[in-house]
C-alpha cells in the first residue's frame, strides 16, 4: 500500500530539529527524539495496521458544526459525526447537523486508528463509551456506503469488529502524543526566539508520550489487546458452519439462509 505520510512529515520536522537542537528543552536532545520516532515506526509497522486516505489531524477543533444546525437538531454526537459532511438522515428521523472538516495540510495515506484516536485524545478522562458509540456508527456507515440510498438498510455491527477497531484506535495513544511533541520541538528549533512560548506544550506532549510508549511495546497492553481482538475475530469466523451466513458479518443474513447465532451482533 501507499507509504504512511505521517512518517515523512515527522522526518521533515526531525531534520529541522537537528539543525536547531540548541533551542530544545534541557534534557531533551534531537538524537533522543529521532530515536523514539524510529522506535515507534518499527512498532507500528510490525502491527500491520490499516492505512486509509485520512485527514492526518482529526481533532475537534478541525470539525465545524454551524450553530443553527445544532439548534435545529440534537441527535447523538456519534451519529452526527458519522454522518460526515452530508448531513443526511434516514427517512422520518431528525435531520443531522452538517459537519465540515477543515485544515487538510496533513491529509494523505494515514493509519486509520491514528485519526480515530486523536479525535478523542485528552489529558483528562477518555470516555470509552463515547468512543465505542462513535466507532460503532463509523463501522455502520462504512458497511452501508455502497448500498443504494433507496434500498439502504440499517446494518448490524459485529461485536468482534467493534472490539478490534476499538483496540486498534487505543494503540495510537503514544503516537498521537509523539507527533505533537515533535511538532512543538520543531517550532522551538525553527523559531528559537519564541522557544519559551512553545516549551511548556512541547514538554507536556513529550512527557505524555513517554508515559504511554509502553502500551505498544511487543508485550505492551495495547499490543496484547489488539492481537487478542484479532484472534477472537478469526476464531469466530473459522467456526461458521457450511451454508450459514457469517455470524460475524455486518448486515442481516440472506433470506434463504438459516438465521445465524446473533451473539456477536452489537445491535
Amino acid at each position: 500500500g501507499a507509504p504512511v505520510v505521517l512518517w515523512h512529515f515527522m522526518d521533515e520536522m526531525l531534520a529541522q530539529i537537528e539543525v536547531g537542537g540548541a533551542a530544545l528543552p534541557r534534557g531533551v536532545s534531537a538524537a533522543a527524539v529521532g530515536s523514539e520516532v524510529r522506535r515507534m515506526r518499527s512498532r507500528f509497522e510490525a502491527l500491520e495496521l490499516p492505512v486509509v486516505n485520512g485527514h492526518g489531524d482529526l481533532k475537534p477543533s478541525n470539525l465545524m458544526i454551524p450553530a443553527a444546525s445544532t439548534a435545529a437538531a440534537a441527535p447523538s454526537a456519534s451519529a452526527s459525526a458519522a454522518a460526515g459532511s452530508t448531513g443526511s438522515a434516514s427517512a422520518g428521523a431528525a435531520p443531522l447537523p452538517t459537519v465540515t472538516f477543515i485544515d487538510f495540510e496533513l491529509a494523505g495515506a494515514h493509519y486509520r486508528g491514528y485519526d480515530l484516536y486523536k479525535l478523542f485524545r485528552t489529558s483528562g478522562h477518555l470516555s470509552h463509551k463515547n468512543m465505542r458509540a462513535f466507532l460503532r456508527d463509523y463501522l455502520r456507515c462504512l458497511a452501508e456506503a455502497d448500498q443504494p440510498p433507496a434500498g439502504r438498510r440499517r446494518t448490524r455491527v459485529a461485536k468482534s469488529d467493534l472490539r478490534e477497531i476499538h483496540a486498534e484506535a487505543l494503540a495510537f495513544e503514544p503516537l498521537t502524543w509523539l507527533e505533537a511533541a515533535v511538532f512543538f520541538f520543531f517550532a522551538m528549533a525553527t523559531y528559537p526566539a519564541k522557544a519559551h512560548e512553545w516549551q511548556p506544550l512541547a514538554l507536556d506532549r513529550w512527557e505524555s508520550y513517554l508515559a504511554s510508549a509502553h502500551l505498544v511495546e511487543q508485550d505492551g497492553p495495547a499490543t496484547r489487546e489488539l492481537l487478542a481482538a484479532r484472534h477472537r475475530k478469526r476464531a469466530l469466523r473459522s467456526r461458521k458452519a457450511p451454508g450459514w451466513a457469517d455470524p460475524d458479518a455486518t448486515g442481516p443474513p440472506f433470506p434463504q439462509q438459516p438465521e445465524p447465532n446473533r451473539a456477536d451482533a452489537e445491535d
